[in-house]
């Protein structure tokens, strides 16, 4: 198993979401998302946290995951991250 981690403002609305083209799931499988949020004192609101993502080896081969950090409205992603993975 392997994680990607990716700061995020999730209790402001914001998020990862996968794109196109999706990882080849019979090299790489992805197995869930967990949110860990800020660290902020008791009653703050916002702030970034992070967003964990886990995948595991399935196969050799080579793929790509390619994710974009969306506003809750919507529209274009802010940020995009692209991660090759090569498993031999």
């Amino acid at each position: 198993f392997f994680e990607i981690e990716l700061s995020d403002c999730f209790s402001c609305g914001y998020s990862w979401q996968f794109l196109a083209p999706a990882p080849n799931y019979t090299i790489v499988a992805y197995q869930g998302e967990t949110d860990r949020p800020n660290q902020a004192p008791p009653g703050s609101v916002g702030g970034n946290g992070t967003a964990e993502f886990t995948f595991e080896a399935m196969g050799t081969g080579q793929t790509s995951v390619n994710m974009g950090y969306f506003a809750p409205s919507g529209g274009q992603p802010s940020q995009t991250f692209t991660v090759t993975f090569v498993i031999h």
